[in-house]
């Protein structure tokens, strides 16, 4: 069954999920796994089993224990095997470094989805690229991070076309850190696409 034919419940039960308690307020943002009568986020295994995306965040930002800050993202072509450096700039976010770390505590959780969602569009020209570089600087907060691990899952329409599972391993407090990563597109993942 497709997920625009399901109603909320069967969508949001499709992986052991239930929404959060408050209607209207936390219900699309504080997505658990129900499990022997306790609330907790999904395990990275069960992420990783996921073949669709989920309607919603798998956890509240109050989850963010070790302070994490995501500073800066950048993707960009590095299709030019004659440029290492990369090539143009797809894609670039980055925090204010003006700007003082928020306490997501003080976040109101109708506020959430502003705070940590991105949107963007590549449009179809993006499809065509054979390597792309993705670039992400974080930084952790007062406590060391003993085991930082991100898991990506990029579809399109619905299908699953890449995954890529990191550990970052640990994370010293109050450090700043870059991330990179250089991605070659299969050729089956753009297929029918």
């Amino acid at each position: 069954m497709a997920a625009a034919d399901m109603t909320d419940e069967e969508w949001v039960g499709r992986w052991g999920l239930q929404r959060g308690g408050t209607v209207g307020v936390d219900d699309h943002l504080t997505m658990v796994l129900y499990d022997d009568n306790t609330l907790r986020p999904p395990l990275p295994e069960q992420v990783l089993e996921y073949n669709e995306p989920t309607p919603g965040y798998c956890c509240p930002l109050t989850a963010n224990t070790y302070g994490i800050e995501f500073e800066r993202f950048h993707i960009r072509d590095m299709s030019d095997q004659d440029n290492p450096s990369g090539g143009a700039i797809l894609f670039e976010v980055a925090k204010d470094p003006n700007m003082p770390k928020l306490d997501n505590s003080t976040i109101p959780p109708s506020m959430e989805d502003q705070v940590r969602c991105i949107c963007y569009d590549f449009g179809d020209a993006f499809l065509e690229l054979s390597t792309i570089g993705t670039t992400l600087t974080f930084s952790v907060g007062d406590n060391e991070m003993p085991n930082f691990r991100m898991i990506e899952r990029f579809y399109f329409r619905d299908q699953l076309i890449r995954s890529f599972d990191f550990q970052f391993g640990f994370g010293i407090p109050n450090s700043t850190n870059t991330w990179e990563v250089r991605a070659c597109a299969r050729g089956d993942a753009r297929k029918g696409l």
